[in-house]
């Protein structure tokens, strides 16, 4: 009875090694099936899937791009994909001509690839829903040119209008194109710009680049999305610009542009001149403020990166500035130059050719020091501890005809005692560039001044205890700065070197920096009397407006403590008139 039993049917141990027999089976099968076809693939589908991906590229852009491709190797068992020797080709001419009735991307790009590799796709998944999914596309040591265009006014319109501009269209035949990551590490790029005249051109030696989560369906046409991605990631390295007159190298230490969160970054940034102090304005023939500048991190966020690279529209919500470090020096042994006149700084910004909208710029950090130089040393003053915010800036044309306030509220330690507060409020498209500044400075030792004043005048401060200054809003325009001033101090006691006849006639006609005891007040009130200062400075045109502040704060200090110019005179008979006229209405 058991032996009958046996040899009926099978039991639970028979089935369960059937059923495994019969799964092995299977995955032979279809190991030898996928086997076969990537033989198949291998020895006579390359060639002509390789013509179908050159077909298709050309059909698909209209013939604006061309492509080579050296090797093709698809393995569908491992769900990966090869290529050697890939060249993506733009065709410039056919741009040019096609530009001139149809709306084109601004930019075309020229690509390079020795290595290509497709890793995790499903061919079954292609062949039944028409979708492709692939996990990963990484590509190393590319070389990449990006061709920047001119286009006409109306294409430029059309295009920053055009939702889809920045956009991947769906290749016809397919309900779906998912790639999750395409990363590009290594390369090399060239920057062709040829919008301007002649053409220019820049190298960045090394530029990564990561492409997350590249959807294109019936729902994710790209349309809100640069490129059809969540994210596009790009660090670029080893960056340096020569400036066109060739005094300046521009080298930042990093660069990183993110579209998803709307962010460009740059790390350590250096602005170095190529020349020394005592060279620089010499090589130019002609005197000029040189600048050594470096910047710990700039980050622009709520950058609108579909106007920046359709429309060349620069827009950004906020910028920060941290820990600036400006070293400006000016060589006044050597002559102006008579034709250069440098525009107030909103002037330079509604004279800029290309378009500027920024809602905030915050400064944190930062250190300036501004150096001149008249004999064998030069005398210096510097700012740090730094704090600032800088409103509306822009020259938008429409927020210049409504007269748009630009403003800046800062804080900073001069020779890091005093603590200064400044505000500026510029309206954009005044008549004459017109503008107020004023100003508040706490309690400060005025001997640090002498590291300016004494190299720059023949006087040394010997005492004196700044308690307060306040400078109420100064009016001034792109010709004069007129204003008032109340400043406290007590002990002030200044030393002449010299007391030759030119010295003194300098001190009387106000010219010199600072004067002789037996012209200035030695306390501020004195006798419970206040002397108000008033500013009173013609612009000189060929200074920046850095110049400009300065000597129009210091013409206000030196009307306080009795040296004062014709016109000051005439503001102060003028204003004790008008208070007189008050007093009896």
């Amino acid at each position: 009875m058991k032996k009958s039993r046996q040899s009926g049917k099978p039991g639970k141990r028979s089935w369960m090694r059937i059923i495994l027999k019969i799964i092995i089976i299977l995955v032979i099968v279809i190991c030898l099936l996928f086997g076969a076809a990537s033989i198949y693939i291998y020895y006579k589908g390359n060639d002509k899937l390789k013509e179908y991906l050159v077909n298709s590229i050309q059909k698909s852009t209209k013939g604006l791009y061309h492509l080579e491709l050296q090797k093709l190797n698809i393995n569908l068992l491992t769900g990966r994909i090869n290529l050697a020797g890939f060249h993506l080709i733009p065709d410039t001419v056919l741009y040019n001509q096609r530009s001139l009735t149809d709306t084109l991307s601004p930019m075309m790009v020229d690509a390079r690839i020795d290595v290509f590799q497709v890793r995790g796709f499903d061919i079954m998944d292609i062949l039944r829903n028409k979708k492709i999914d692939i996990s990963k596309i990484l590509i190393n040591a590319p070389e990449l040119t990006i061709i920047l265009k001119r286009t006409t006014p109306k294409a430029e319109k059309q295009a920053s209008s055009n939702p889809k501009m920045l956009s991947i269209p769906l290749p016809k035949g397919l309900e779906s194109l998912h790639i999750g990551l395409i990363n590009l590490e290594n390369g090399k790029l060239t920057v062709d710009d040829q919008t301007k005249q002649p053409a220019e051109k820049f190298i960045v030696p090394s530029i990564s680049i990561s492409f997350k989560n590249l959807l294109i369906d019936s729902t994710h046409t790209g349309m809100h999305r640069i490129l059809n991605t969540d994210d596009i990631l790009i660090s670029v390295k080893g960056l340096q610009i020569k400036t066109k007159n060739g005094m300046y190298t521009i080298s930042p230490g990093e660069i990183s542009l993110s579209t998803g969160k709307s962010t460009l970054s740059v790390s350590n940034l250096r602005v170095t001149p190529n020349y020394s102090r005592q060279d620089f304005s010499r090589k130019l023939g002609y005197q000029m403020d040189r600048m050594d500048i470096s910047i710990g991190k700039i980050l622009l966020q709520d950058l609108d990166l579909r106007q920046l690279m359709i429309s060349r529209k620069f827009i950004a919500g906020n910028v920060l500035v941290d820990s600036l470090v400006l070293d400006d020096y000016r060589d006044k042994r050597v002559a102006m130059r008579p034709d250069f006149k440098p525009p107030l700084l909103h002037r330079s910004l509604l004279n800029s050719k290309g378009y500027i909208k920024i809602d905030r710029v915050n400064l944190t950090n930062g250190k300036v020091t501004y150096s001149e130089q008249t004999g064998d040393e030069p005398g210096s003053i510097f700012f740090d501890k730094m704090e600032g915010t800088l409103l509306n800036v822009t020259n938008d044309s429409d927020l210049v005809s409504k007269k748009t306030v630009m403003m800046v509220d800062a804080s900073m330690y001069i020779y890091g005692k005093g603590l200064l507060k400044a505000k500026m409020e510029i309206p954009l498209g005044e008549e004459k560039d017109a503008f107020t500044f004023s100003a508040e400075l706490s309690n400060m030792d005025l001997r640090p001044l002498n590291q300016m004043v004494s190299l720059l005048a023949p006087a040394e401060i010997i005492s004196g205890t700044l308690t307060k200054m306040t400078v109420p809003p100064v009016h001034a325009n792109d010709d004069v700065a007129i204003g008032k001033m109340d400043m406290y101090y007590k002990d002030l006691q200044i030393k002449v070197s010299s007391k030759d006849e030119k010295t003194w006639s300098k001190i009387k006609s106000g010219t010199i920096s600072w004067a002789a005891n037996v012209y200035v007040k030695n306390e501020n009130p004195k006798n419970g009397k206040l002397t108000e200062g008033i500013i009173y400075f013609e612009r000189d045109k060929h200074k920046s407006i850095f110049n400009f502040l300065w000597k129009s704060t210091f013409s206000g200090i030196k009307s306080t403590i009795g040296i004062n110019k014709k016109e000051q005179k005439e503001l102060k008979k003028e204003d004790k008139e008008s208070k007189k006229a008050k007093k009896k209405k």
